[in-house]
């Protein structure tokens, strides 16, 4: 299958995004392509919930990694952008962007009355952790 030339930043634009929003369900079942043998790309994002909201659903990845071989979480979702091909520059501009578009995403659950207490609570404080946990990742 020939991809489209984005689709590794778009791939890993998705992971940063899902780790920055609670949605630790970003797998295989979750992702699908679009097209034809030749040109084919990533079809739109489906299923983002931000499942880490409930307890009996928090992993930080559907998809298995040896938590033990890396110094934190963030350092994983760093490493995979690696590994689908992107430079550090523009891994670093994956992140700063998803930094930006999730700016006040923990200031919005907060707000958010349709979700009750004890899973806004919760998905607040992963949404403050993982932003911290991304901007002190190592470069």
């Amino acid at each position: 299958v020939e991809l489209a030339p984005d689709t590794g930043t778009d791939l890993f634009q998705r992971f940063i995004l899902a780790y920055l929003t609670g949605n630790g369900d970003l797998h295989l079942e979750n992702l699908s392509l679009l097209g034809g043998k030749n040109g084919c790309r990533l079809a739109p994002v489906y299923d983002p919930a931000p499942m880490r909201a409930w307890a009996r659903h928090d992993l930080v990845s559907a998809i298995g990694y040896d938590a033990q071989s890396y110094p934190d979480e963030a350092s994983v979702f760093m490493e995979l952008g690696g590994t689908l091909g992107l430079s550090r520059a523009e891994i670093d501009a994956v992140v700063e962007q998803a930094l930006e578009t999730t700016r006040d995403y923990a200031e919005r659950v907060a707000d958010c009355a349709v979700i009750n207490d004890g899973q806004r609570q919760r998905l607040v404080t992963i949404a403050k952790a993982t932003r911290a946990a991304l901007k002190s990742s190592p470069s």
